[in-house]
């Protein structure tokens, strides 16, 4: 659904900022995820320690 009109979009060059918006948005979340799962490891193993 999403891929299918960001890969119309790109082939004609319209869009583009719309395409960009949700690679970033994408991103984002990644990182979001990716901080969230190293806090919880970090503070699990600082219990584990203590």
């Amino acid at each position: 659904m999403v891929g299918h009109d960001q890969k119309g979009s790109r082939e004609s060059g319209i869009g583009n900022k719309e395409a960009i918006s949700y690679q970033l948005s994408a991103i984002s979340y990644q990182l979001k995820r990716y901080a969230h799962a190293t806090r919880t490891a970090f503070s699990q193993r600082l219990t584990a320690d203590g």
